[in-house]
């Protein structure tokens, strides 16, 4: 049931890009898109790797203060990274709503790239940042917020993957009534171990 639940955000997430989409057609923005990270490959990348490595992966799911953790499925963890493989979609048909900046920090051999949208209108997706190591330019996480609206009920999510270890998805559900609902959904697998889930 959690699982069509997580299903469910996702399609209402969807619906909503492509509306705003269509909404934003007409509108004509400009920024420099040189610089931007080719962040779908990478996440397509990271996904197939644990998929056909067939790493054990487990799921900690925490909602109304209640904590479980279990094997996750293929099944389950491929629909559950389809909350982080839509908003990069969207992300780069849209690059042209969104400002890119970057901060280098000495201390962690480290840079983040940071995308901002410059028109909340056109996307839910309110930013998206990406870690890379300094030396290597690979990611080390990538972390991003989208905001949505449906049935006057408003869902923020945060979301953030950890190169070859997992990511947590972070909804908060809240309606006009001001009653605020929290999930949680942490996955995490062991590089280079193989299991049978």
């Amino acid at each position: 049931m959690k699982i069509w639940i997580t299903l469910f955000s996702f399609l209402v997430f969807a619906n909503s890009c492509k509306q705003r989409t269509q909404e934003t057609d007409k509108k004509t923005v400009s920024s420099d898109t040189a610089n931007f990270y080719p962040i779908a490959p990478f996440l397509q990348e990271q996904i197939e790797e644990t998929d056909l490595n067939n790493l054990p992966r487990k799921c900690t799911h925490i909602k109304n203060q209640e904590k479980r953790t279990v094997n996750l499925s293929r099944d389950s963890f491929l629909l559950l990274t389809k909350n982080f493989q839509v908003p990069i979609n969207v992300f780069t048909t849209q690059k042209h709503f969104y400002k890119e900046s970057i901060l280098q920090d000495l201390s962690t051999q480290s840079y983040t790239l940071s995308y901002r949208t410059i028109n909340p209108s056109c996307s839910a997706l309110e930013y998206l940042d990406i870690l890379l190591n300094d030396k290597t330019k690979k990611v080390r996480r990538i972390e991003m917020q989208l905001t949505y609206e449906r049935d006057s009920i408003t869902t923020t999510e945060h979301l953030s993957w950890k190169t070859n270890k997992g990511f947590i998805i972070s909804s908060k559900q809240s309606n006009t009534k001001g009653k605020t609902q929290t999930e949680i959904w942490e996955v995490d697998w062991e590089q280079g171990k193989k299991s049978a889930l």
